[in-house]
């Protein structure tokens, strides 16, 4: 008997994924202004009117802490509260959020009612293509006191920004881990532009802040966060047109 060799049919636009599941997406936003001070306020609303779900707040008890990614992230987009539902967070929000309505919050001595203005649903098959995606993140807490050493030492700004890149790749990977994504060849960022912020405050440590526009071969799910604080409204990601 002749044995023919097998030809493996793989689509073009996705060669190098090994395991992709689709990853839902919901985001709930708001009519109303919300000032980044009172962020945390509203995830203790959204909290308290969730009945104190895990998802929430990513605690496990009174002192615990899941050591996983997100699925509950709350935002500020074009200057408007929103909240962000991963997965299992996507089918806990539209539970409470499908009829639309209005959540009442206590910003400091101010009473503010948020009033829902949208719902989007939307998924994303997070893979490796041959093409590159071009993204914005906004307010990257790429450095720690480990690797702020790196970059204060680096050989000028070129190094800088490989460093950079190295940490954005390591964000995305953390990130798609944490969604059930696996991939079997290599991830690629190349950023293209990067703007320093100021410093933030995380955990007590002053840490730096970013704002950057980057390509990469990943399919990246709107909206979602990478790296530090990403509950909080930090290392925000949406999609840039090719004609931008």
């Amino acid at each position: 008997m002749l044995l023919m060799p097998l030809r493996l049919l793989i689509p073009t636009d996705k060669l190098f994924a090994f395991k992709m599941p689709n990853t839902r997406i919901v985001k709930i936003g708001f009519e109303e202004y919300i000032a980044p001070r009172d962020l945390s306020r509203f995830r203790g609303v959204m909290i308290r009117l969730s009945g104190d779900n895990e998802l929430f707040h990513n605690h496990q008890g009174v002192t615990g802490y899941h050591y996983s990614y997100p699925k509950i992230q709350y935002k500020i987009i074009d200057g408007c509260a929103a909240v962000v539902g991963i997965n299992e967070g996507a089918e806990a929000l539209l539970q409470m959020f499908s009829g639309g309505g209005c959540i009442l919050c206590q910003f400091g001595y101010k009473e503010v009612t948020l009033h829902v203005a949208s719902v989007e649903e939307s998924n994303y098959e997070m893979a490796l293509t041959k093409d590159f995606h071009k993204y914005r993140i906004d307010d990257w807490l790429p450095l720690n006191s480990r690797n702020y050493e790196q970059f204060s030492n680096a050989d000028g700004l070129i190094s800088q920004i490989a460093l950079l890149e190295k940490i954005l790749t390591g964000n995305i990977l953390s990130t798609a881990k944490g969604l059930g994504v696996y991939f079997d060849s290599r991830v690629i960022c190349r950023i293209d532009s990067l703007d320093y912020d100021g410093p933030t405050m995380y955990k007590g440590v002053e840490l730096m802040n970013f704002t950057a526009s980057f390509r990469t071969n990943v399919i990246l799910p709107q909206w979602i966060g990478l790296g530090k604080s990403s509950s909080l409204n930090h290392g925000t990601i949406t999609y840039i047109n090719k004609n931008q």
